[in-house]
Formats: structure tokens, sequence, C-alpha cells
């Protein structure tokens, strides 16, 4: 049987229907219209629910109508508290998953096991916003507050960073959410340079103390420009930071990103010895760091493999003089050429280490030829 087609005037229709966003788009259609038409079982007086018939027409029309948030929060509201106080509760029919982006937040509701933090976590990794309102309206900050043992060292504002649910984040932190300073980490992952200026202008107000393990992370990880606003906001004394609090570490974990290499010593003229280019030198090479990065540091500190090479019974090398194994494993092939150019030897064990990873560039071929060349052969 077909449903009856039922006319209401604007000024009868009820605030939520008013502010729908398909009742906007219709009038934008037709904005001569004095009448609203619809048929009567996708029409609502209230949101109230008082059966499960309510429950479900409620999801109907809100499929249709596209409510605004504040409806929709009403909508949660209410659908708990039926679920919560009604006998007639038990007889109610979750929507399926994937109808609607609303039907979805209220399978999360209701199916969501755990304490309020979980339900708070389903939210952030979903960009559920109109429950994550609901569920603070109902439990307040208790949804930060993480009481499951095996994930203590997480923060819940890590979710809506993997999963670039921005608007969500900054509504967390506005209602409470604590700031870490290890999520810089996930914002540096995510290359989001947007997160990366939110956490900095709340770790400031916050006066959070830097991590030298983030910035560890950064300075291997991170684009330079996002780096360098790191720097920019946390550290007034470059030379201090690398040098004392990071204990030289920062900079040799800088040889992984070239970029951030040039960063500290270019930009920010980071102080160096030559023996600082030896060290790092050697590092590089255990490393199997790229060419670039080698020849960066011989340019810029002073130190080259010439330099190397050259100390007697080089303690740096199992074999004197000869190339790193790391560079055959890792199929370094320009940095094992730059090291041959510079008069570094190859030895039977490079040979193998080529044949039981199954080098392609690095091959048994051109190690046998440089064993020729070195009268190993």
């Amino acid at each position: 049987m077909t449903e009856p087609i039922n006319t209401h005037t604007f000024e009868s229709l009820p605030d939520f229907i008013q502010e729908s966003e398909h009742f906007n788009d219709w009038r934008d259609m037709f904005p001569h219209e004095t009448v609203y038409s619809c048929h009567a079982n996708m029409y609502l007086e209230t949101l109230d629910i008082n059966s499960p018939e309510d429950f479900t027409k409620i999801i109907e029309c809100e499929a249709k109508y596209l409510f605004n948030q504040k409806a929709r929060i009403t909508i949660l509201k209410n659908m708990d508290n039926f679920w919560m106080e009604s006998p007639l509760s038990s007889h109610i029919q979750l929507p399926k998953q994937g109808v609607s982006w609303f039907g979805d937040q209220i399978l999360c509701l209701f199916e969501t096991k755990g304490d309020p933090f979980m339900l708070a976590m389903a939210c952030m990794k979903s960009n559920y916003s109109d429950l994550f309102e609901y569920i603070f309206y109902k439990y307040g900050t208790k949804i930060f507050e993480n009481n499951m043992l095996l994930c203590q060292n997480y923060n819940l504002l890590m979710y809506p960073i993997v999963n670039n649910n921005i608007d969500l984040m900054i509504r967390a932190i506005e209602l409470g959410c604590r700031i870490t300073f290890d999520l810089f980490e996930q914002a540096i992952d995510k290359n989001n340079l947007t997160v990366v200026d939110i956490l900095i202008k709340e770790s400031l107000k916050l006066n959070l103390r830097p991590r030298t393990s983030t910035f560890c992370y950064a300075v291997k990880k991170a684009p330079r420009n996002i780096f360098a606003l790191m720097l920019d906001a946390f550290i007034p004394n470059i030379n201090e930071f690398c040098h004392e609090t990071c204990k030289k570490k920062i900079i040799l974990d800088a040889m992984s990103n070239l970029e951030n290499l040039k960063e500290l010593f270019v930009s920010r003229s980071l102080s160096y010895t030559r023996e600082l280019g030896e060290e790092m030198i050697n590092k590089a090479l255990e490393n199997s760091c790229s060419v670039e990065v080698v020849q960066f540091i011989e340019t810029h500190m002073g130190f080259t493999l010439d330099d190397l090479r050259k100390i007697p019974k080089c303690k740096y090398l199992y074999y004197p003089n000869g190339i790193n194994e790391r560079i055959v494993e890792t199929d370094n092939y320009e940095l094992y050429m730059y090291m041959r150019n510079k008069k570094f030897l190859v030895h039977d064990n490079l040979l193998k280490i080529s044949i039981d990873k199954r080098r392609i560039k690095i091959t048994p071929g051109l190690i046998k030829s440089h064993m020729k060349e070195d009268k190993i052969l």
C-alpha cells in the first residue's frame, strides 16, 4: 500500500527538519514553494523514542533528511535512554553497516564493548563527531581516561592524527584531552603540517618539555620544513641540545636524512670537530648511508674517506682498508663504487654475501673483477 503524501506549511515543520540538509537543498531548488510535501512515513513531529518503531523510523528519516549535529546528538541520547530504560528495547533493530554515516555511529554506540575510553577511541578512528559529542555529554572527561593496562602508553589523540580526522582532534583538545610530545611522531608519519602546527601551539601553551627521542625520530623521518619548525619552536640552543642533551645521538641519526643533516650543520651552523667527522664517516659506512651523506661529511666536516683509509690498521674496518660488509648486504652500489674509487679493497666475505643475498647491483661478477684488480683471485 502506498503511503499517503501530506502537505505541511513551513511554519509547522519542526526545527530539526527545517535545519536539515535535505530541506535546505529543496528550498534552494524550489524557492517559490510555500508548502512542503512528503510521505507520511518520512515525517517526524519529534525525535522522541517510545517504541521500536520510533527507533527504526528515526534512522530512516535521518538518512533522508541528513539532520544537523544538534538533532543527531538528541537522537543518540534518546536511543541510549530507550535502550537503558524501556523493556520494549529488546525489539529494536540496529541499522546495517555502511547504509549511512549516522547509522554507523548508532552501531558504534551499541556494539562497542568496554569503557567510555573505548567508545571515544572508536569515534576518533572513524571521525564519528556526533557520537563523540554525545559520549562527552554523558561521561565528561572520563572518555579521556585510559584504564586498559595494555594500552596505557597510547594517547587518544593518536587515532584522529593517524586517520586524518583533524577537526575531531581539535575538538578533543578543546574538551580537555591531554597532549603528549610523542604525538609529533604520528604527525610526522602522516606528513601533516597542520597537525604539527596545532601540536606546537598546544605544547608551548602547556610548557611541555621536548623529548629527545621524538627529536631523534624527527631528524630521521620528518621532512626538512617540519623538522625546522620543531627546532624553531623548542630548541633555543642547537649546540647544547645536540651535543649535550642528546649526547650526539641526533647528529648520528641525521645521517638517515640528508636534508635534515644540512638543516643542522648548514642552516643552524651546528658546531663540529674533525673527530666528530671521523665518527660520522664510520657510522655512515657501518649503516650503509647514501653516498651523498658520505660526501657531505667529507666536504663539510673536514674528514674524508682518504683520511680513513690512511689510518694504520683502521680501527673501524674488520679488513684494513676494506669495503664494509653492510654496503654489499644492502646492495648500495653507489657507495660501493665510491669507496672503490677511493682505493678501498674487496675481500672474500663480500663475495660470499653477494652470493648468499642474491645481490642484483653489487653482483658476484662485479666483486670478482675487483678481487682480480686487488690481486686476491
